[in-house]
C-alpha cells in the first residue's frame, strides 16, 4: 500500500527519506494501537519503511511478523534475506534466500542474493552455482557478473571468470571493480600488457589513484618494465599523504 513490494530507493534524495520515516511512524503507532495487527500489508509496508530508513532491527521484527502470519509471503522473506546479509548474519541470510527460491524457482535476483550469502560464507562452488543460475534468469547485474568472476577466479577457472568478466564490463563499461579484476585475470592468464592497458585507461580519469598506482607498478614489474615501474613508484611516493 506505501510501497513498492521490494526495496529499491536507488538515487531518490532525503525528502523521500523523511517521509518514509514519516509514514513508518504512522505505521508503528496504528499496529500499537492495535488496527489490523493481522494485515500483512501493513506489516509489510512498515518492515519496507524502517529498512529505507536504516532501522534495520525494527525492520527485521517487522518482516518476521509478517512471516508468522503468512509463512509464504515471498517479498518478507527476501528483504529480510537482505537485512541479515547486511548484518553479517550470512546462514540467517542464506535460509531466507533458499525460502524465497522454493516459492519462486525462477527468482534471478533471490538466487544471486542466495549465491552472495553462501560466498560470504566462504563456499566458493555453491555460490557458483547459484550465481550461474541467477544470472541465467536476469542477466543484466554487472556486479554480480565481477562477483562470479572473482570466485571463479579463486576456483582457478579462468575461462569461466573471463566470460562472467567480459559481461560485466559490457554491462558496465566504465565499472572500476570489473576493469580491475579483469586486469588481474589478465595477469594471472600471463597477458599483463592487457592488463596495463586497462589500468592506464582508469587513471587516464583518475590519475592520482593510489590503488590503481600500485596495481600498475606491480603489473609493470610482472612484464619486467622496471624503469616505468620505478617511475610509477616515485609518483605514488609523490602523492601518497604524509
Amino acid at each position: 500500500q506505501y510501497c513498492p513490494e521490494r526495496l529499491n530507493q536507488g538515487r531518490q534524495g532525503s525528502c523521500v527519506a523523511w517521509s518514509s520515516a514519516y509514514a513508518a511512524r504512522t505505521i508503528q503507532q496504528s499496529m500499537a494501537q492495535n488496527i489490523n495487527p493481522n494485515d500483512t500489508s501493513t506489516g509489510y509496508s512498515l518492515g519496507y519503511l524502517l529498512q529505507t530508513t536504516g532501522e534495520l532491527d525494527d525492520a527485521a521484527k517487522a518482516f518476521e511478523h509478517v512471516i508468522a502470519l503468512k509463512p509464504d509471503y515471498v517479498n518478507a522473506h527476501y528483504n529480510l534475506g537482505i537485512i541479515k546479509q547486511k548484518k553479517k548474519d550470512y546462514q540467517g541470510s542464506e535460509d531466507e534466500f533458499k525460502k524465497v527460491v522454493a516459492l519462486n524457482p525462477n527468482d534471478g535476483q533471490a538466487l544471486v542474493n542466495l549465491g552472495r550469502a553462501v560466498l560470504l560464507k566462504g563456499d566458493l562452488a555453491n555460490a557458483v552455482g547459484y550465481y550461474r543460475q541467477g544470472l541465467s534468469i536476469e542477466p543484466t547485474d554487472p556486479a554480480a557478473f565481477q562477483e562470479l568472476g572473482n570466485a571463479l577466479i579463486k576456483l582457478k577457472d579462468y575461462v569461466g571468470a573471463r566470460s562472467a568478466l567480459e559481461s560485466a564490463v559490457n554491462l558496465a563499461p566504465t565499472d572500476r571493480g570489473a576493469i580491475i579484476a579483469m586486469s588481474n585475470l589478465e595477469a594471472l592468464e600471463g597477458n599483463p600488457s592487457k592488463g596495463e592497458f586497462r589500468l592506464r585507461q582508469l587513471l587516464a580519469t583518475n590519475p592520482n589513484d593510489l590503488e590503481l598506482l600500485n596495481l600498475l607498478a606491480d603489473n609493470l614489474v610482472q612484464q619486467n618494465k622496471l624503469d616505468d615501474a620505478i617511475s610509477n613508484y616515485q609518483r605514488i611516493i609523490q602523492i601518497s599523504p604524509r
